[in-house]
């Protein structure tokens, strides 16, 4: 089942005042963002044809950011740099 096919399913008698089809279909794909989802992911979902359209979600993602850095661990950079230098 496509993502227009659960839309028009799903959709037939929005609840909040002024929800439209795309008003669930931005914050479907918002809230994966911010749940770490990727851009490319999001892209796909939304069946965008370019990631240029998707990007409008990468503001969101400053938490998936922050998670990125987080990655990396101090004590292992600078065991790096002490490699380096030998």
């Amino acid at each position: 089942m496509g993502a227009r096919t659960i839309d028009r399913r799903t959709v037939v008698r929005p609840r909040a005042p002024g929800a439209i089809p795309h008003t669930f279909r931005h914050s479907f794909a918002s809230h994966l963002v911010l749940k770490g989802s990727s851009l490319y992911i999001v892209k796909e979902l939304l069946r965008h044809k370019s990631i240029k359209e998707t990007e409008i979600y990468a503001h969101l993602s400053k938490p998936a950011l922050e998670n990125a850095v987080s990655l990396l661990k101090l004590s292992e950079l600078k065991n790096d740099s002490e490699d380096k230098k030998k």
